[in-house]
C-alpha cells in the first residue's frame, strides 16, 4: 500500500481531511498568505527555542512563547509546508550542495 493509499484510508474519518480537501478544491496553490503563515510560525518557534524560561513560565516573562502559541505555530508551519508540497513548488526550491 502506498503513502497516498494510507492517507486516503486514514483521512476518511478525520475532520482535518476536509480542510486538506477543501484547500485542494481551490487549486494546488502556494499563496502569499501561506508564505506569511510559515514565516510567522517559524519566528514563533525561533523565539521558543532560545527563551530561557521555557513555555510553562511564559505568563511570568513578557515576550516568552507559551505551549499554546508554540503548538499553533507548528501547525501553521505544517499546513503551509503541505501547501508548498501539494502545489508542486517544493520541487522548484533551489537546494545548496548535494544530497
Amino acid at each position: 500500500m502506498s503513502r497516498r493509499d494510507d492517507f486516503e484510508r486514514f483521512a476518511r474519518m478525520q475532520s482535518t481531511a476536509m480542510m486538506v480537501s477543501l484547500r485542494e478544491m481551490g487549486g494546488r496553490t502556494f499563496t502569499e498568505s501561506d508564505r506569511d503563515a510559515m514565516v510567522d510560525g517559524l519566528e514563533v518557534v525561533r523565539v521558543a527555542l532560545v527563551q530561557p524560561v521555557g513555555p510553562r513560565a511564559a505568563d511570568r516573562c513578557p515576550g516568552a512563547i507559551s505551549w499554546q502559541e508554540f503548538d499553533r505555530a507548528v501547525m501553521q508551519i505544517i499546513c503551509a509546508s503541505m501547501q508548498l508540497w501539494l502545489s508542486g513548488k517544493l520541487g522548484e526550491v533551489e537546494c545548496d550542495g548535494d544530497r
